[in-house]
Order: structure tokens, then C-alpha cells, then sequence
């Protein structure tokens, strides 16, 4: 289960690893760290978790279409991050991302997806597969975008919009 403590270690760990790995300024780190409401951030993600699958059909058909495959991290998790490369051909979009997750037990795992989308979304698959470790699989995290986005998840807890739970 997500705690403030739990949360701020994995994203500790993630910011000290971009100094080494993708030449942060210790000091950069530090204020982009000081940042973030580890408190109101551990109640976003635990409001915000959910099952990974490692396949998945959608349909916004008139017989609804829906297909779920295995349970990719087996525990719920929330998405921090996402780089993603878009490329269209006629009514097919395609998108490959690489994506940062926070699962319930702390973990960072990264996770490839390939989403494939027809006719504007009438039809959507998506494929994921766990990556390698989190700096060698081609992920380029951006923290100042990160740090926003982790900031942005905590708006609804401040508005009062996400119910507090018991961390």
C-alpha cells in the first residue's frame, strides 16, 4: 500500500538516479524534490492506482468490445511518466510509449506499450511488456515535466476532490 514515506523513497531514488544517469545537478535535484507534497502526492497515487494489463481490447462500438489479458505487475499501479512517439496512416494511429509506474509496494517498473487505434478510437488495442532496468531502456525522463506532473496530481487532493485514505 502507498505511504507518504514509501512514495517519497521511490521518487528520491528516481531523482538521485538522474544525476548519475542523466547528469542532473545534485542542487537541480534537491529543489525539484523540495517540490513536491509527498503527503498530498501518496493520497493522489493511491486514489489513482489501478490494474496494468498486459493486453487490451476497447471498443466503442454498439456491442460493446472489451478484452483484459493477465495482470502485467500484479498490483495495482499509477503511471508518473510517459514518452511517447506518435505515427498515423490513414484512419490507423499508431503509438509506442515508454511509461514510468509507481506499483503499490514502491517499486518504479518501466513498461513498453504499443497502442494501436482505428477510426478514431472505434477500436483500440494495447500491447505492454515490462522493460529492462529503468536507465537502460531508452526512457529519457524530463524531471522539471515530471516534477509538474507529480504536482498536478496532487491538485484534486487539495480541492478536496480525491477522498483521503488511510496511509
Amino acid at each position: 500500500m502507498y505511504s507518504a514515506n514509501s512514495v517519497k523513497s521511490s521518487i528520491e531514488h528516481l531523482y538521485n538516479g538522474a544525476i548519475h544517469e542523466l547528469g542532473y545537478k545534485r542542487s537541480a535535484v534537491e529543489t525539484l524534490l523540495e517540490q513536491i507534497d509527498f503527503k498530498a502526492l501518496a493520497q493522489a497515487v493511491a486514489h489513482n492506482a489501478k490494474r496494468v494489463y498486459g493486453y487490451v481490447v476497447k471498443g466503442n462500438v454498439p456491442l460493446p468490445l472489451e478484452y483484459r489479458g493477465r495482470d502485467l505487475l500484479e498490483q495495482r499501479a499509477v503511471m508518473l511518466y510517459e514518452d511517447v512517439n506518435r505515427f498515423s496512416i490513414g484512419i490507423v494511429v499508431l503509438f509506442h510509449s515508454l511509461e514510468l509506474w509507481l506499483k503499490e509496494d514502491g517499486t518504479l517498473v518501466t513498461v513498453s506499450c504499443v497502442t494501436v487505434s482505428y477510426l478514431g478510437g472505434v477500436l483500440r488495442t494495447e500491447y505492454r511488456e515490462i522493460r529492462g532496468y529503468l536507465w537502460g531502456c531508452g526512457l529519457d525522463v524530463n524531471l522539471e515535466v515530471l516534477t509538474e506532473e507529480l504536482r498536478g496530481m496532487c491538485a484534486p487532493v487539495y480541492q478536496g476532490k480525491v477522498p483521503l485514505y488511510e496511509l
